[in-house]
C-alpha cells in the first residue's frame, strides 16, 4: 500500500469519527429533551402545574443547553488526520507510532523514501480490521440511545393528551371527575368552583369534595349540582373556639340542568357538606386574610442632621403586596418654629397609582432649599402604601419614619461634660502612683543633671508628698469622727511661721500614734467588733501605714535624697491598695457549730405527716383540651367501628384548621387512608400525640405547631 492510499484511508477514518461526534451531540440533546419532558409530564398529571408551554420551553432550552456543551467537549469539526492516527494507534499499538509519523506530515509522497518505509510497515499491520470494528460498536451504540430517547419523547407524548382533555381542572380529582365515568345510583354531581374577589384579578379555580383548600378571605364558592333538589342538601358549617357549629343549610337556586348554591368565605374555616342519599361529601375551607402592604424606606437610611439648607438628599423606598399595590407615595411633613409656635406644612415627593404590580418601587430626591427649610425646621419623611382590597380595606402600610433636622448655629450639641471626682482613696491613690513615677524618673537623670537641679526637683516633689500625706490624715481622721484636719497643718513650704522645732515635733512617730490613740479612740465604745475585725483597723490601719511611709519619703526627698524616698513612697503605694481592697470586703461573724445528739433526738417527732389531698388539674388549657378530647372520642367511635367516627374526626379537623395546622395534617392523612381503605394506624397514632401534646413546638412557633 502506497502512502497516499494510506493516507486516503486515514482520511475515511477521520470522517467516521466526526460523523460519530456529531451524532453523540445529537444523542444527549433528544436525551435531556426527553429527560426534560417526562419530569414536566409527570407534574402535570400530579398537580396540574406547569403548562404545557411552559414544560416544551424548558426543555427546548435544556436541550440547546446540552448541545452547547457537548459540542464543545467532542469538538467535531477539530478532528483532524492526526487525531484519526492517534485513535488507530490506540486499537493497534503495534505500529508503533508509524501511522502518527506519517499523519504529521503535511504532505504525503510515494517518491518519499521515509514515507515509503513507514507506509510499508503500517500495512503489515492489521489495523484496518480493528478501527473497522470499534467504529462499528460505536455506531451501534449511539443509533441505540438516540432511538431510546425518542422513544421516551414518543411516551411523554401521550399524558400529555391526556391532560388537554382535564385542562380546565387543576388537580387529578378534577381530570376524574370530567372522565366519563359511571356514576353510583342516587349519587349526585357537582362541581365547585372558587371566585376570588374582584380586586385580585385572579382567574377563577376549580375544585373538588374531598380537598381541603386555602382560599382567600371574601371568595365566593359555588356549587353547581345536577338533577333535583329533592333528596339533596347543601350545608356549610363554621368552625369556632367552642367547637364547630350548628351546620346550616344553603340556598339553592333552580337552573336549567339543576341547582347552584354559592357560599362567602368569612375569617373561620368552613366545611362544605353536600348530603345526597348515599352519604356526604366534604369540603374543607381555610381562609386566608389579605395582608396589608409592607413598605420599606431604604434612602435615607438613618435620621439625619443637616447643616446646609440647600442640600439635595435622595429619597427611596419600596413597596410591597401579596396581591397588588394599589397606590404608594413618599410623604412628609416639615414642623417649624420654637416654644409654643410652630407650623406645620405636609406634601408628598414621589406618588404612584393604578398599578397592578406585588412591588413598586419609589425614588425622589429631597430639595430642602426649595421646600424653604431654615435652621432649626424638623423634616419626618416616611413612605406609604395602599393595597386594592375592598372588603376589609384598602390596607395600609407605613415605612419607619426618617428624620432629618437642621441645627441651629446657637444650639449646637456641646462636647462638655462635667467629670465627677474620684473616691478618696481613688485620689490617694493616683496622686500617690504620680509621685512614686516623678521621683523614679528624676533618680534615673541624676547621672546626667548637675546637684542643684536635683535639689530643687526633689524639694519640689517633697512638697507635693507633704500635700497628699495632709490629705491623706483629714481622710483618716474624717472617718473616724475626729476633727477632720487631724494632723496640724504647718509643714515646710507651707507658707506658715513656725520653728523647725514645731516641724520636728509633728514629725516624730509618737506624735502620729497619738493622734491615731485620739481618732480611735472617740468610738471604740460605737464598734461590736473586737480584734482585727474592726472596720476602723480593716481600713485606717493601711492608711496609718501610708501615712508614716509618706512622712519618711518627704523626709528624704527634701534632704535632697530621692533614692532613699522610693521605697518608702512604694509602701505607701501598697498600703493604699491594701485599704482599697478592704473597702470591698463584706465581715460577717462565724456560726457556732451546733451540737445534736442524733441517738438522742430520732424519732421523737410528733408531726402526723397528714398532708391535704391533692386537688386534679388539668394537664392542657381549656381550648386545647377540648380538641384533645373530641380527638379521642373520634378515635373511640372508630375503634368500635361507628358510623359517624369519620364525620366527627371531620369537624375536630375543622376545628383545627387556623388552632393547630400540625393537627390538622395529621387528621386529614389518617381521614385519607381511612377513604381510601389503607392502614390509618400511624397516622391516627401522630394525631393522639399532637392532641396530647400541643406544648411540643419549636422556637418562635406558636401553640400546636410542633413536630410530633
Amino acid at each position: 500500500m502506497t502512502p497516499l492510499q494510506l493516507c486516503a484511508r486515514l482520511e475515511r477514518v477521520r470522517e467516521s469519527l466526526r460523523r460519530l461526534a456529531l451524532a453523540s451531540v445529537a444523542v444527549w440533546a433528544t436525551g435531556s429533551l426527553a429527560l426534560v419532558l417526562l419530569i414536566g409530564v409527570l407534574f402535570r398529571v400530579t398537580t396540574g402545574q406547569p403548562s404545557r408551554a411552559l414544560v416544551i420551553a424548558s426543555a427546548v432550552v435544556t436541550a440547546m443547553i446540552t448541545v452547547a456543551w457537548r459540542w464543545r467537549r467532542a469538538r467535531p469539526r477539530d478532528i483532524s488526520r492526526l487525531d484519526a492516527a492517534i485513535w488507530v494507534e490506540s486499537l493497534a499499538p503495534s505500529l508503533k507510532y508509524s501511522l502518527v509519523t506519517l499523519a504529521e506530515q503535511d504532505r504525503a509522497s510515494d517518491a518519499d523514501p521515509l514515507h515509503r518505509r513507514l507506509a510499508a510497515f503500517a500495512t503489515q499491520t492489521a489495523w484496518e480490521r480493528s478501527a473497522a470494528g470499534a467504529l462499528r460498536q460505536r455506531r451501534t451504540r449511539v443509533l441505540g440511545r438516540l432511538a431510546l430517547a425518542v422513544a421516551l419523547i414518543a411516551v411523554a407524548a401521550y399524558p400529555w393528551k391526556l391532560r388537554h382533555l382535564g385542562a380546565e381542572g387543576n388537580s387529578v380529582a378534577a381530570l376524574t371527575r370530567m372522565a366519563d365515568t359511571p356514576t353510583p345510583a342516587g349519587r349526585v354531581r357537582a362541581s365547585v368552583t372558587l371566585l376570588p374577589p374582584g380586586y385580585t384579578n385572579r382567574p377563577t379555580r376549580t375544585l373538588a369534595f374531598g380537598e381541603t383548600v386555602s382560599v382567600l378571605a371574601g371568595s365566593v364558592i359555588r356549587v353547581d349540582g345536577e338533577g333535583s333538589l329533592v333528596g339533596t342538601a347543601l350545608l356549610v358549617q363554621e368552625s369556632s373556639d367552642s367547637g364547630a357549629g350548628t351546620p346550616r343549610s344553603v340556598h339553592r337556586a333552580p337552573q336549567d340542568d339543576g341547582w347552584r348554591g354559592t357560599v362567602r368565605v368569612g375569617f373561620t374555616p368552613i366545611a362544605l357538606r353536600l348530603r345526597d342519599v348515599i352519604g356526604e361529601r366534604w369540603l374543607l375551607v381555610t381562609p386566608v386574610v389579605d395582608s396589608a402592604p409592607v413598605a420599606t424606606l431604604l434612602l435615607p437610611d438613618a435620621d439625619t442632621l443637616v447643616f446646609d439648607t440647600t442640600a439635595m438628599i435622595r429619597v427611596s423606598g419600596i413597596a410591597h403586596d401579596d396581591i397588588a399595590v394599589r397606590d404608594a407615595r413618599i410623604e412628609y411633613i416639615i414642623s417649624s418654629g420654637s416654644g409654643e409656635q410652630f407650623t406645620f406644612k405636609s406634601g408628598a415627593l414621589a406618588t404612584t397609582r393604578g398599578t397592578s404590580s406585588r412591588d413598586v418601587t419609589l425614588a425622589s430626591t429631597l430639595d430642602l432649599g426649595a421646600l424653604g427649610l431654615k435652621p432649626g425646621d424638623l423634616m419626618h419623611v416616611r413612605l406609604t402604601a395602599h393595597d386594592g382590597n375592598t372588603l376589609t380595606g384598602p390596607s395600609l402600610g407605613t415605612s419607619e419614619t426618617r428624620t432629618i433636622r437642621i441645627p441651629r448655629t446657637d444650639a449646637r450639641d456641646s462636647v462638655a461634660v462635667e467629670q465627677l471626682p474620684p473616691t478618696p482613696v481613688d485620689k490617694g491613690v493616683l496622686s500617690q502612683r504620680q509621685l512614686l513615677l516623678l521621683t523614679e524618673r528624676l533618680v534615673a537623670r541624676i547621672p546626667r543633671i548637675p546637684p542643684p537641679v536635683v535639689l530643687n526637683e526633689s524639694n519640689r516633689i517633697g512638697l507635693d508628698q507633704a500635700r497628699l500625706r495632709k490629705q491623706l490624715a483629714d481622710i483618716v481622721f474624717a472617718r473616724l469622727g475626729d476633727n477632720p484636719s487631724g494632723e496640724h497643718a504647718h509643714f515646710a513650704g507651707d507658707g506658715h511661721d513656725h520653728s523647725a522645732a514645731d516641724l520636728a515635733s509633728q514629725s516624730t512617730p509618737e506624735s502620729v500614734l497619738q493622734a491615731a490613740d485620739r481618732a480611735t479612740g472617740g468610738v471604740s465604745g460605737m464598734l461590736d467588733s473586737h480584734g482585727d475585725e474592726t472596720p476602723v483597723v480593716a481600713v485606717n490601719r493601711p492608711l496609718l501605714e501610708a501615712y508614716n511611709a509618706m512622712w519618711d519619703a518627704t523626709r528624704a526627698l527634701q534632704g535632697g535624697v530621692p533614692r532613699d524616698a522610693l521605697e518608702p513612697m512604694r509602701r505607701a503605694l501598697a498600703a493604699i491598695q491594701r485599704a482599697r481592697s478592704a473597702e470591698r470586703i463584706y465581715l460577717r461573724g462565724t456560726p457556732p457549730a451546733a451540737v445534736v445528739d442524733l441517738a438522742k433526738v430520732r424519732l421523737i417527732g410528733t408531726d402526723s405527716a397528714a398532708f391535704e389531698a391533692r386537688r386534679a388539674l388539668n394537664a392542657l388549657p381549656a381550648p386545647e383540651r377540648r380538641i384533645a378530647e373530641r380527638v379521642l372520642r373520634g378515635i373511640a367511635l372508630l375503634i368500635a367501628n361507628d358510623g359517624t367516627a369519620r364525620d366527627s374526626l371531620r369537624l375536630v379537623r375543622l376545628d383545627a384548621l387556623s388552632a393547630a395546622p400540625t393537627l390538622a395534617a395529621a387528621l386529614g392523612d389518617a381521614l385519607e387512608a381511612l377513604d381510601r381503605g389503607r392502614d390509618a394506624t400511624s397516622a391516627l397514632l401522630r394525631a393522639r400525640r399532637l392532641a396530647l401534646s400541643p406544648w411540643r413546638q419549636g422556637p418562635g412557633s406558636a401553640l400546636w405547631l410542633g413536630a410530633p
